[in-house]
């Protein structure tokens, strides 16, 4: 959000003040220090900063520690064409941007997972982009305006979704993308009409529709998939800046749960969340859920989510939220979802059941849906041949730990 009152000696490296300080409104804001040894330096903001927003409230401050490496660059996967329209393995391409102040030699750098491929001796601008395709000759031939162009890696990037690594020439991992065509990496919506049910699909235009995955902010970390989409452009923008950027972007939702897994009617329920944001920015975080257990859903009732140590929160200013739901009755089907300002809800939303039975020492494998979908599931059963997918959350408990999965598909098998 936009802030005033903000200047260099605002930020302390050491006991050192910024040299200068570039950037207005609503950021993104340079601090520019003198050069500083290798090792672990304390970062703070100055007690007594004007830093206000617009409204007058001023900036909470805080500190925390960096590691000053000279060596390190800041060079990071941007865009992603992995499932081409044309089902041509040979039109795939990754993009690097480099987001340091400095150029980097590329020289013994990897593409590690995933593909496999060493650069040459390529130079990377500051702030520049690089495009490591396929084959170079079949990508620019579509591709004739996108420079520079390196590549003719081994191997094939999955449709499905898998680990991208990029290694330093010392072999340092350097960036690592893990990016699917489902789960957060794609929207859930209803699908078609399947003999008379709706069920639901994940719908990603990255996925052999002609568009490519595009991180949305660069200031935000690019491991996580809300922060990327499809492409606005057919064919994805290789060499040049993303369709979908964004320079200020809402926070990012990541690392949801709820505890217990399986509650009972005398356990308060706590869902917590890690909220990623971009500096400055003071997320507003609240927690959506109602009683899904019958076949008419009311409205979503709503807690505000802490992250100040206080009301079930751990460690106050670490980014963990936390908000604690009230007791439920045994048998309670409860759905949750969670919001941020400026951020979208999900129409498919996480589940969990409140359940008094006796806990034996055996596995537990539980598969709790709302009771519309588990409505449409049982009549399916009764007679329908059905493909249609319930959503669902899938509990277990057996010799390898409690697993959690929110946002499953469940349909009838042998239709």
């Amino acid at each position: 959000e936009p802030v005033t009152g903000l200047v260099a000696a605002d930020l302390l490296i050491g006991q050192a003040t910024a040299q200068s300080v570039s950037g207005e409104g609503a950021g993104p804001y340079r601090f520019h220090f003198s050069p500083q040894p290798k090792g672990t330096v304390s970062v703070a903001w100055t007690a007594g900063h004007q830093i206000r927003d617009l409204s007058g409230n001023a900036f909470s401050g805080g500190s925390w520690e960096v590691q000053v490496d000279p060596d390190f660059s800041d060079i990071v996967i941007n865009e992603i064409m992995y499932h081409p329209a044309s089902e041509d393995d040979l039109e795939e391409y990754i993009e690097l941007l480099n987001r340091d102040m400095r150029p980097v030699n590329l020289k013994g750098w990897r593409l590690a997972r995933g593909v496999q491929y060493e650069f040459p001796d390529v130079v990377l601008p500051a702030n520049g982009l690089l495009v490591v395709a396929a084959d170079p000759v079949v990508f620019s031939e579509k591709y004739p305006e996108a420079k520079p162009v390196i590549g003719g890696w081994s191997g094939r990037l999955s449709n499905s979704g898998e680990a991208l690594v990029l290694q330093e020439a010392g072999g340092r991992e350097a960036d690592r993308v893990t990016y699917a065509d489902e789960g957060d990496w794609a929207l859930r919506v209803r699908g078609p009409d399947d003999r008379g049910f709706h069920g639901w699909r994940w719908e990603a235009l990255h996925d052999g529709e002609g568009r490519s995955l595009e991180l949305i902010n660069t200031r935000l970390p690019n491991e996580a998939s809300q922060n990327w989409a499809a492409s606005e452009v057919e064919n994805g923008t290789p060499g040049q800046p993303n369709s979908v950027r964004l320079v200020n972007s809402a926070p990012l939702i990541v690392e949801v749960a709820h505890f217990p897994i399986v509650p009972r009617s005398s356990d308060p329920v706590r869902v917590s969340a890690r909220v990623v944001a971009l500096p400055l920015t003071r997320p507003v975080v609240a927690l959506r859920f109602r009683d899904a257990t019958g076949g008419e859903l009311g409205a979503f009732q709503s807690l505000p989510m802490r992250d100040d140590g206080q009301g079930g929160d751990a460690l106050a200013g670490d980014g963990f939220f936390t908000s604690t739901l009230p007791l439920q009755p045994d048998g309670t089907v409860v759905e949750f979802y969670l919001e941020v300002t400026d951020a979208l809800g999900q129409a498919a939303n996480a589940v969990y059941l409140v359940d008094d039975s006796p806990v034996d020492s055996g596995p537990l494998y539980r598969v709790v849906m709302t009771g519309p979908e588990l409505r449409d599931r049982e009549r399916i059963t009764s007679g329908s041949r059905s493909d249609a997918r319930m959503n669902a959350t899938f509990i277990s408990r057996d010799e390898n730990g409690n697993t959690c999965r929110y946002l499953v598909g469940v349909r009838n098998r042998g239709n």
